[in-house]
């Protein structure tokens, strides 16, 4: 007699899974219930996560420790890092979000993963925002700065660590004539 694919335990069927391209493992779970299962545990999708993170030239890491994240929630990651690299090589990107800025701005820096969008206003105070919250509220990061008269226009400048396994960086928020003195 021969032994079915569906009849090995769901460890090896695991272990089978960590090895699958991200399309075909989507693909297999149509096949039963049990590759269904499977494909979604979390041994499977750290895999991918990891898989993700090793092609990558620039690493874009998670925001917190993987260890926190579910395997529905990996698979979000995975997933949305992988359709977003698919819509950067269409010519004309299908997902677009636009905000109003009721600050005067003066530099806008979009922190590299495209989720966080970093405003410096002229008061100094930087606020971010979460291109993933529908309402897309802002949050103070820096306050204001006192400036007397006013009159300093500020530069923002965000730094990925990328030795870190989890999304940080460096943000420095510095008068533009700084480097000029």
């Amino acid at each position: 007699s021969r032994l079915r694919f569906s009849a090995l335990p769901s460890e090896v069927l695991a272990e089978i899974l960590k090895h699958v391209h991200w399309h075909d493992l989507l693909m297999v779970r149509q096949v039963c219930k049990q590759l269904n299962d499977v494909s979604r545990t979390r041994a499977v999708w750290t895999s991918q996560y990891q898989s993700y993170l090793a092609e990558k030239e620039f690493r874009l890491a998670a925001e917190a420790p993987i260890d926190m994240y579910s395997s529905a929630e990996l698979e979000s990651w995975v997933l949305q890092r992988r359709s977003a690299d698919k819509e950067w090589e269409i010519t004309n990107p299908v997902r677009e979000r636009s905000i109003f800025l009721d600050y005067k701005t003066y530099t806008l820096t979009m922190v590299p993963g495209g989720r966080w969008l970093l405003a410096a206003l002229s008061d100094g105070s930087v606020l971010c925002y979460d291109l993933e919250d529908p309402d897309m509220r802002s949050t103070v990061l820096t306050p204001p700065r006192d400036d007397p008269n006013g009159d300093l226009i500020y530069d923002l400048t965000v730094d990925i660590d990328q030795s870190n396994p989890t999304l940080s960086f460096c943000m420095v928020n510095y008068p533009s004539d700084y480097f000029s003195k």
